[in-house]
């Protein structure tokens, strides 16, 4: 459940026009006589674990808690012999697993840590941690998956994290591959880390959470070696190098070293970059959105500058330069890149980047899974359709959690991190409410900035189990926070600032309460 209403209108509707196309993005089926339901891609049928995860940011407010479990404990009980997982079931057909993909296991991870966090289910969690587990040491040892002279993922040469892997010379009419062999060229991936390092971490919590301090701790120094390793490797001073090739490649016309890609904004809300990356990161997105010609609608690339077209085989319809994952402006990423931005420094920035979308989607009723440059849908497969799940969560996830600033710390919001950033998109009021279906568990305020009073107020209520909101609350442009009471009495706050934008401290205990910041 999601409700937000502000002062100007425009996000009025933005959540439930995001739940009616996940409600539309719904596969179910039975597979071997047990039943499946998850999240479709925008351009095939069948459940991938990985569509399915990302969408999850946003569907864990909308489904029931067996819903959420079920297509996971599908996976986790079906594990293959090495400990990693499949990711791909259709209906009468075998399960898949592409060995390219290097992002299976730590996407199992993220996504049982999302589900146990909004059902609070601890017995069904802690079933799925040994399988969790062997999936990421199947991720630490494989040889198809571990370089252990750089102490991180190792994958084929791909896009980012996709699954068509550099086969060497430009033939348009060669067929992709996405199976290892003979030809394939190893490398090093920052996507992938980030994701090791985001699973390990969460698993960590999850061991703490069940008491098993020994296992946290091993989990938390795996993926401090990872994030160090990461950012020893493949930072190069503006953001994390695309591909630290391990087997000897060199794509004639472009210089790599200048190819910024996707999961730069993963590596920023996965955690493994510090405040200064990030920005440095956010920056160069922006920068490249503004001077590039012809001009991008958006700087939501997928990766840029973008490969000589062919190199990654012919796949019928893309593969064309900026076009669909090679260098196509997607959603996803703008979502991701929202995110970060609000939570990073770069508040106007990110709220630009929701308002773009949101804006978008209430003009045309539809949402895409790639646009092309000046903004027109990329219909690169017969099979597209026109609500896309993994754009339009992440762009909702970056509303929730960014924009409107509620993030659960813990499980069913027993400990909340409330950051507002309402100012960033020039909203004076914000009704906002957030819970998890099926439980108990939700988070409402009500946020008023009155300029001529020079206030902030938050009246806040809480579901039973939340035991605490740690408030970081947006000043408007150029002003500080001077004082804070909470239900009429002094309080004592932390004047913090973010890249230069202000906000106040405090925290609230047991969930309920009026906050307001008097500023200057």
């Amino acid at each position: 459940m999601v409700r937000i209403t502000t002062s100007s209108g425009r996000w009025d509707s933005f959540a439930q026009t995001v739940a009616s196309f996940l409600a539309s993005d719904v596969s179910r089926f039975e597979h071997e006589g047990r039943p499946i339901r998850g999240y479709r891609s925008p351009d095939t049928k069948p459940v991938w674990i990985r569509d399915h995860t990302y969408q999850v940011q946003f569907a864990r407010y909308l489904d029931t808690p067996d819903d959420l479990w079920l297509p996971y404990e599908f996976f986790l009980t079906r594990p293959r012999r090495d400990g990693s997982f499949w990711e791909w079931v259709s209906p009468g057909r075998p399960l898949k697993r592409l060995s390219v993909e290097a992002d299976v296991e730590y996407l199992m991870a993220l996504g049982v840590h999302m589900v146990w966090q909004a059902t609070g289910d601890d017995e069904r969690m802690a079933r799925a941690l040994p399988a969790i587990e062997a999936g990421l040491r199947y991720s630490m040892s494989h040889p198809w998956r571990w370089s252990p002279d750089h102490g991180l993922i190792k994958r084929a040469f791909t896009i980012d994290t996709w699954d068509f892997q550099y086969l060497g010379r430009v033939a348009p009419d060669q067929p992709f591959r996405t199976d290892i062999g003979p030809f394939t060229r190893f490398g090093i991936m920052h996507g992938d880390n980030s994701g090791l390092y985001a699973a390990a971490r969460r698993l960590a919590l999850m061991r703490a959470h069940l008491g098993d301090a020994e296992r946290a701790a091993h989990w938390n120094d795996a993926a401090a070696r990872v994030r160090e390793r990461l950012n020893a490797l493949c930072w190069n001073g503006r953001f994390y190098r695309h591909f630290l090739h391990i087997d000897p490649c060199e794509v004639p016309g472009l210089d790599e070293e200048d190819v910024l890609s996707l999961s730069n904004t993963y590596d920023i809300n996965r955690g493994v970059a510090s405040r200064e990356q990030a920005v440095l990161v956010l920056d160069e997105f922006a920068r490249r959105g503004r001077e590039l010609t012809p001009r991008p609608f958006a700087p939501w690339f997928t990766i840029q500058p973008c490969f000589p077209a062919g190199v990654f085989g012919d796949l019928g319809h893309a593969f064309g330069e900026n076009q669909y994952i090679n260098g196509g402006l997607m959603p996803f990423v703008g979502g991701e890149l929202a995110l970060a931005a609000l939570e990073n420094g770069r508040e106007r920035f990110g709220a630009d980047q929701l308002a773009l979308y949101a804006g978008m989607v209430r003009r045309t009723g539809k949402a895409y899974f790639c646009y092309r440059y000046d903004g027109e849908p990329d219909l690169y497969r017969d099979s597209i359709i026109p609500t896309d799940g993994w754009g339009a969560s992440a762009m909702a996830n970056a509303l929730v959690a960014g924009l409107a600033g509620i993030v659960d710390d813990s499980t069913r919001f027993a400990d909340v991190r409330l950051s507002p950033r309402w100012p960033a998109a020039d909203e004076d009021r914000a009704d906002v409410s957030v819970g998890y279906h099926g439980t108990d568990a939700f988070v409402s305020y009500r946020e008023t900035t009155d300029r001529t009073a020079r206030t902030v107020t938050l009246e806040l209520e809480c579901g039973p189990s939340t035991r605490r909101v740690r408030c970081h609350v947006l000043m408007p442009d150029g002003a500080r926070p001077v004082s804070v009471d909470l239900d009429g009495r002094p309080r004592a706050f932390t004047a913090a600032a973010v890249e230069g934008n202000a906000y106040a401290d405090v925290t609230v205990e047991g969930g309920k309460g009026t906050v307001r910041v008097r500023f200057t």
